[in-house]
């Protein structure tokens, strides 16, 4: 049985890194905005089921459901982006890959993870 989990990502640095951060991560033109394809790429054929290659990939059998973006100013230079992740969660997954990618990927980018399951809303 699956239930639904709220992630809040917290992500501090410069603009121009969250910026880069924001047009890795999805698009705009269409929902959802935080596509875990995006970050770590299901290959066409990989030869199993794709729930399988989700949850060792991914960390869960299904990608992002809804996500909103907020930006706040922190100062000058630095700038924060909180990023709330709505997706399913079975059998207690964790899209830790995924987030683990990101911080690889954005060395330069403090992230703060949170989450909530079921109808506690992070936003």
């Amino acid at each position: 049985m699956s239930e639904t989990v709220y992630h809040l990502i917290r992500c501090i640095g410069s603009q121009d890194d969250l910026w880069a951060l924001l047009m890795q991560i999805g698009k705009y033109d269409h929902d959802p905005l935080f596509d875990f394809n995006r970050i770590i790429p299901e290959p066409a054929d990989h030869g199993g089921s794709t729930a399988d290659w989700r949850i060792t990939n991914w960390g869960s059998a299904y990608n992002a459901a809804e996500s909103k973006v907020y930006w706040s100013r922190l100062e000058e230079t630095n700038a924060s982006l909180d990023l709330c992740i709505q997706y399913a969660l079975c059998q207690k997954e964790q899209p830790t890959p995924v987030l683990n990618k990101l911080q690889e990927k954005y060395p330069h980018i403090k992230f703060i993870f949170g989450y909530q399951a079921n109808s506690q809303r992070a936003y």
